[in-house]
């Protein structure tokens, strides 16, 4: 059936914001970790020694007017590092309304800031104070005093990334830059600030050993040194007999732009009509062209060149950013490429979505994210731009060793990241067809972030008479030729097309968000690659996205629903008339399948560690038996709530058995999973489901299903408690985010777009169509 219903913007009501009801008793509080009797007195006695110690040196600094403060890093139990607990530290470490702790080094250190002697006295205090601060005192095992992080050989002499400390504090911060800088120019060093995001302090300094910095005073502001990453580039290319019949630029219209970080590209027949700006980091014998002219050549002719309507996309005007040189300027390293990139942006305002082909070598740590991701995140935030990365290439399959990790940038939780799958096989080739190819980087991302985002076809390898032998996917060599490479380079343009086809044919203002969610939400697993859920995942993310004309249309047994808006701090998003279809019922109940994708744009610190995201939105969706009033002592609240809410979004509530005997179509697009670790929320920027009700345990069908229940959507923000103790007005937190549900009738009765239309209006929510160009009807 033909898709041609537009998909729906639908708006909250004034009655759907809610306050979030009042905290809970804590008497119970720590319960696993808590200490008492002789291990509580060893520990109370563990903390007073050691501020005892400390307190001299502190003193003696104050005594010096040496401004900066002490960091220590304290070690905290791996039971206590949920948000409630971290409340009860930092009624230890912060003083009033004066936030000390300000930092995190992976998953269990925090950094704490002691600004003197009066901070350090208090800290005593709390600490002896055992019946107001049993949970905190508890929660925290060691202390050391911080010293900076050297992750490289110190007696080399190279060029090094100098990471300050950020305290939180405008002048403190200055403070420490002119302290380090002063340092450089005594110790004959050259220095250079380098802009990478807001909260980063960062700079590079020139053939030095790391000794040489750390052994000075002023060295106590250094967070960390390592060696400054040099970006490479892989490049493969097999030419080929064939010829593409060149496409050229009507007259009068008006085409959707993408932009294109790499190399050159080339000014062949094929491509030179649709270049349109340039920005060029280098001279003209200082870039070569071959890997950015394959890259546009897979943008505006991926499909022809395959015979397959995999995109759906039409040509575009590219605008090339040439930031990586050849041999004759020499290697370019990071914080080259991040001012050439952010030069880049800036002078092309109207490029809203680039590919960005080129990595490292560095895979990803899991409670790290490296300041390339940072950069990348901040990059996209200041200039409102959607970066679609390549997700890296690795050789490990040459010598039968698992897939690599994805490298540093492709952590980055706004770039949508992209692997390759396998677009067809030969005898030889080792990955069947729509498996993940073989060289593809494979995730997860840090801190259970999924990543790859998405994957699409970037060819496939094997081994021939002993040899390597590429089977590649179609674009142009340098000189114009029909040729075949394999790489996550060349999947990545496909989803980069995608992605600027939705930006340029939605009527609506741009935002990355919404890009992002309507490719994760069209994605699915290929029904080949039927392996376990989580290999599934960190091999192939989300999956592969579906084509333009399928994504933002609907047929009749399907409706999908757009909501953008932003939760407040301390209150939710409840609505409780959500229009779920009564056509969806039979034999007394509901059915048919539900998917729901939840993307937003996290508040961030780079210093938290694996806490960067430093904010999360969540939803639950599901049925209730009616509305009642709140009793008097809440009303202020909540005057009308939910009886019997159930949260349909909750894996446990699924029978495996219904699950495997599935159909293998709906097998590759169920999307299950938990986000959260125990009790602990996970801070994920995309979340998403697929579930089917008939997979629903029998119980939870009888309980949760019953025709005469009504349903109901929630969205719900949560912030760390670092973020909530330094915002000076929570009235103003906000998170934004774009939820995208769509409703599936199994049964194809054709009746689910009209009649969720028809509830929109008999509950009076606000809604239109979103508004589309007229050229993307032509199919």
């Amino acid at each position: 059936m033909e898709k041609n219903l537009p998909i729906k913007l639908f708006k909250k009501r004034d009655n759907d914001k809610a306050l979030n009801n009042l905290p809970g008793n804590f008497d119970n509080q720590g319960t696993k970790f808590r200490l008492e009797g002789d291990e509580l007195t060893e520990r109370v006695n563990y903390f007073k020694g050691y501020f005892g110690q400390l307190k001299s040196k502190i003193v003696q600094k104050a005594a010096n007017e040496n401004y900066l403060p002490t960091i220590i890093r304290l070690k905290v139990n791996e039971d206590a590092l949920a948000k409630t607990h971290r409340m009860s530290i930092g009624k230890i470490f912060n003083k009033g309304k004066k936030v000390n702790i300000i930092g995190m080094i992976g998953e269990d250190q925090l950094l704490i800031k002691i600004d003197g002697p009066e901070d350090i006295v208090d800290m005593e205090k709390k600490i002896q104070d055992v019946d107001k601060n049993l949970v905190g005192i508890s929660a925290i095992e060691t202390a050391e005093e911080f010293y900076p992080i050297v992750d490289l050989d110190e007696a080399k002499e190279t060029d090094l990334k100098i990471k300050l400390i950020n305290y939180g504090d405008y002048k403190l911060n200055e403070i420490a830059q002119r302290s380090f800088e002063n340092l450089c120019k005594r110790l004959d060093i050259e220095c250079q600030k380098l802009q990478y995001s807001k909260d980063l302090i960062l700079y590079r300094v020139r053939s030095v050993k790391p000794q040489s910095l750390i052994n000075f005073n002023e060295s106590e502001s250094i967070f960390s040194i390592t060696k400054v990453p040099v970006i490479s580039l892989t490049k493969s290319g097999l030419i080929e007999e064939d010829t593409i019949k060149v496409q050229l630029p009507q007259e009068g219209v008006n085409y959707f732009k993408v932009g294109i970080f790499d190399e050159g590209i080339s000014d062949i027949e094929h491509l030179k009509y649709w270049k349109e700006g340039s920005f060029l980091a280098f001279g003209t014998d200082e870039y070569d062209k071959s890997h950015g002219t394959f890259v546009a050549g897979i943008i505006n002719y991926g499909d022809i060149l395959e015979g397959k309507n995999w995109t759906g996309t039409k040509p575009f005007k590219i605008t090339e950013a040439v930031i990586f040189p050849n041999n004759n300027f020499g290697y370019i390293d990071e914080p080259m490429m991040v001012e050439f990139m952010r030069e880049a942006v800036k002078k092309n305002p109207d490029v809203k979505v680039w590919n960005f082909s080129i990595g490292n070598e560095t895979s990803i740590e899991d409670d790290k994210y490296s300041d390339f991701a940072k950069y990348l995140d901040d990059l996209q935030s200041e200039y409102n731009i959607l970066i679609v990365k390549a997700a890296g290439n690795c050789s490990n399959f040459m010598k039968a060793a698992p897939r690599g990790r994805i490298t540093e940038a492709s952590e980055s939780i706004k770039t949508l990241v992209v692997g390759s799958i396998t677009h067809s096989k030969r005898d030889h080739d080792l990955s069947p067809v729509n498996y993940p190819s073989p060289f593809s980087m494979v995730g997860p991302g840090c801190s259970d972030v999924i990543k790859p985002d998405l994957v699409h076809y970037g060819g496939n390898a094997g081994f021939l008479n002993g040899k390597l032998d590429l089977n590649g996917v179609r674009s142009f060599s340098e000189d114009g030729k029909v040729c075949k490479a394999v790489g996550t380079s060349y999947s990545a343009p496909r989803v980069t097309a995608l992605a600027a086809e939705l930006a340029g044919t939605i009527k609506e203002e741009f935002n990355p968000d919404f890009i992002k969610a309507l490719l994760i939400h069209s994605a699915k697993h290929p029904e080949e690659f039927d392996e376990n859920f989580l290999d599934r995942i960190n091999q192939i993310g989300f999956g592969l996205p579906s084509k333009v004309s399928d994504i933002l249309f609907n047929d009749p047994d399907e409706v999908t629903l757009i909501l953008m808006d932003s939760v407040d701090k301390g209150s939710n998003i409840k609505i409780m008339d959500f229009p779920f279809p009564k056509c969806l019922t039979e034999d007394g109940h509901f059915y048919g399948q539900i998917k729901i994708t939840l993307v937003t744009s996290p508040e961030v610190n780079s210093y938290h560690g694996a806490e960067y995201i430093q904010s999360d939105v969540d939803a639950a969706f599901g049925t209730y038996n009616k509305k009642v009033e709140v009793g008097e002592s809440k009303i202020k609240r909540n005057p009308i709530d939910m009886e019997d809410a159930q949260n349909l979004l909750v894996p446990s509530r699924y029978s495996s058995r219904k699950q495997k005997a599935a159909s293998v179509a709906f097998k590759s697009e169920r999307f299950l999973h938990s986000y959260s670790v125990g009790h602990t929320e996970l801070f994920l920027p995309v979340k998403k489901w697929c579930i089917d009700l008939e997979e629903l345990q029998e119980s939870h069908k009888r309980t949760c299903l019953d025709m005469n229940r009504l349903w109901f959507l929630q969205l719900k923000a949560s912030y760390r408690n670092n973020y909530e103790l330094r915002v000076k007005d929570s009235r103003n937190v906000t998170q934004e985010f774009v939820a995208i549900i769509t409703i599936r009738d199994t049964r194809k009765k054709g009746k689910v777009y009209n009649e969720v239309t028809q509830l929109l209006n008999q509950y009076n929510f606000l809604h239109e169509n979103v508004k589309v160009d007229e050229r993307i009807i032509i199919r």
